[in-house]
């Protein structure tokens, strides 16, 4: 286990910590916060971004800038959602709205199951919780972590 893995694990128990103590707004808006941390600490990473958006969305640096800082943010606070997920599992419906359950139905009606794909797009552990809590079955694939305590 790298120095590095450990430090971030370490830290990711201290803000789970702090976020499932705090109310949801203000857990959000911490999220959002270390979002811009590590897109302030992360020039490497950043810079590839924005050379992609500018390349692929053929947008100027400064439009680039912004998309990526924005995305960092947004990622902060799916991050500070995530681990207030244990929390937040018994009001979760409370957070959540559904759209189209009735095209999930009728796909699982037909007794072949559905698979569902999605992207970083918003919170997607909410959708999978949320549809998981409405009584869904619901496995998920990803890509193996660095770290397998994440």
């Amino acid at each position: 286990m790298k120095l590095s893995q450990d430090v971030t694990w370490r830290l990711l128990q201290g803000f789970g910590w702090i976020v499932n103590r705090a109310p949801h707004g203000l857990a959000v808006r911490l999220g959002e916060w270390v979002g811009v941390l590590v897109w302030f600490f992360s020039r490497a990473r950043v810079d590839r971004a924005e050379a992609r958006c500018v390349r692929v969305l053929q947008v100027g640096v400064t439009t680039a800038r912004a998309i990526v800082k924005e995305s960092y943010r947004n990622l902060g606070r799916g991050l500070a959602e995530a681990l207030r997920l244990p929390s937040l599992c018994p009001g979760l419906m409370d957070y959540i709205d559904i759209h189209g359950e009735e095209n999930l139905k009728e796909a699982l009606a037909k007794g072949k199951g559905v698979v569902a794909l999605t992207a970083h797009f918003g919170n997607w552990e909410f959708a999978a919780a949320a549809l998981a809590l409405k009584g869904y079955p619901m496995n998920a694939i990803g890509a193996e972590q660095r770290d397998p305590r994440i």
